[in-house]
């Protein structure tokens, strides 16, 4: 049998070289295709068919989807906040109702919906995404950053960002496909996770990466689109203590002619601001106040991809009471600059007018660096600003139309509040002197001119006012609620 086989071998080996090709064949049993052809008949028959959960596929495997998706997005989680995160009220009234009905009287769940956590993930992103924006963007009016704001914190946006990272397939819902609002609603909740299983510093870092940077080339125009664009510009330079804008025609062609243009620009205190072309009048004018608008914003159509780093971000959220410390110093240098300004208005030309033109070049030197230090720490100023421009001028005004003694009693009373205010500060500030050494120079040295000035106006017979007690202790109470306002708002 050996040999017969051995010679069977041979000639094969010999037909096989004799052969110029070789042919190969794929070995399909003959019933498979017919049975595919049936079942995408009977497919089409039956028409197009509900989408399933992920959940129903066999090779589901919840726990490991859970592990998964913290390491695709490089986060470390608790894996019963997350489960926690991923889980909807609606989930669980489901199931205790499905085992009631299979006569389960009392059913237990060993399941948290995600209710608290979406509260406080909402918080956390509400600030992050604020200060994120005043980072980014440090001359976009406070409207705009509202409304960039309310973009971010959409259900659209915040629903596209969690179904981006995977969380569609993992949401415990009654509602499937999963809603917008449940979406949105989830990714609150895994911000909320991240920050009690990481840190709010992760947390804060996660919500830049994946719902900031969402803005990247938006049009701003299509966010942020003011009613009244003149209104708006308005609200700007009244904030910086400019004049209101005043739209005037610099230049037109063929006003009777269906090619009609004009040119208007937008001017505030002898400057021109912006210009703008139109058809119209109303059309130039709108144009121009939003060039003005673009210019005063420095932003144009598209969001530029430019964000702050971590580390700034993180900064701003860390220390409120710095911003608050540099939010009232702002607002109290620029109320006393008006005052000032009211004061020189009266008495610019009396014997007193050199020395209140002195105080006032310190006073608007102590404005100017907390205006630097406004950008540098990315603060918002108070929204109380046009208030106190008005305030402040018509204090120094009034005081200086009662003489040039009671203009130094309103120096004197405005100043001792001013030096209080400082000396408590710096106590605050001496807490941490390393770090917050840069604010306890500027504060020292701004206290000692607000001194000098308060010393100033006393030698100058501020004293001899009438009524001097109560004129100043009015003065003083005014201040003092200033003070408190711009604290908080």
């Amino acid at each position: 049998m050996s040999a017969l086989r051995s010679v069977r071998f041979v000639n094969s080996l010999k037909q096989l070289k004799s052969s110029s090709t070789l042919t190969f064949q794929r070995y399909i049993h003959r019933w498979v295709a017919p049975t595919l052809v049936e079942l995408k008949r009977r497919k089409d028959r039956m028409g197009p068919q509900p989408l399933q959960h992920r959940a129903t596929y066999l090779e589901w495997n919840y726990q490991a989807e859970l592990y998964a998706f913290g390491k695709r997005l490089n986060e470390e989680f608790s894996e019963n906040l997350l489960q926690c995160a991923l889980t909807q009220r609606s989930y669980i009234f489901q199931e205790e109702a499905r085992q009631r009905n299979l006569g389960i009287e009392a059913p237990r769940l060993a399941l948290v919906d995600n209710v608290q956590l979406a509260g406080s993930g909402e918080s956390l992103m509400s600030l992050s995404i604020f200060r994120s924006l005043r980072a980014s963007l440090p001359l976009f009016p406070e409207e705009g950053i509202s409304a960039l704001h309310e973009y971010l914190m959409s259900n659209k946006v915040l629903a596209i960002v969690s179904s981006g990272i995977g969380t569609k397939d993992l949401i415990l819902c009654s509602d499937f496909p999963v809603e917008e609002e449940t979406l949105a609603n989830t990714f609150k909740a895994v911000v909320g996770a991240l920050a009690q299983s990481s840190g709010e510093e992760r947390a804060i870092r996660f919500v830049q990466d994946f719902v900031v940077t969402h803005l990247c080339g938006q049009d701003v125009n299509e966010i942020w689109a003011p009613p009244d664009t003149l209104s708006a510009v308005s609200n700007i330079l009244s904030r910086e203590g400019k004049a209101p804008p005043e739209p005037r025609l610099i230049g037109e062609a063929g006003r009777n002619t269906i090619l009609a243009a004009y040119i208007v620009g937008i001017y505030s205190e002898k400057q021109l601001l912006g210009t703008g072309f139109g058809e119209t009048l109303q059309t130039a004018k709108e144009m121009a106040a939003h060039n003005v608008l673009h210019r005063q914003t420095m932003l144009r159509a598209n969001i530029p991809k430019v964000f702050p780093a971590r580390s700034n971000v993180r900064s701003l959220s860390s220390d409120p009471q710095i911003d608050s410390i540099i939010r009232v110093d702002h607002a109290g240098e620029f109320g006393a600059d008006r005052i000032y300004a009211g004061q020189i208005a009266v008495l610019g030309k009396s014997s007193s007018g050199k020395l209140i033109e002195h105080m006032w070049e310190q006073e608007k030197e102590h404005k100017a660096k907390f205006e630097e230090l406004i950008c540098k720490y990315r603060v918002r100023p108070t929204a109380m600003i046009p208030l106190w421009n008005i305030a402040g001028f018509v204090l120094g005004a009034g005081s200086a139309l009662l003489g040039p003694k009671a203009a130094m009693a309103c120096t004197v009373a405005v100043e001792s509040v001013i030096v209080d205010h400082y000396n408590d500060q710096l106590r605050t500030l001496m807490s941490d002197p390393e770090k917050n050494k840069e604010l306890l120079d500027i504060i020292q040295k701004f206290r000692d001119d607000e001194q000098e000035h308060h010393d100033t106006g006393l030698e100058q017979g501020a004293e001899q006012t009438p009524f001097y007690t109560a004129f100043t202790e009015v003065i003083k109470l005014g201040c003092k609620v200033a003070i408190n306002i711009s604290k908080v708002i």
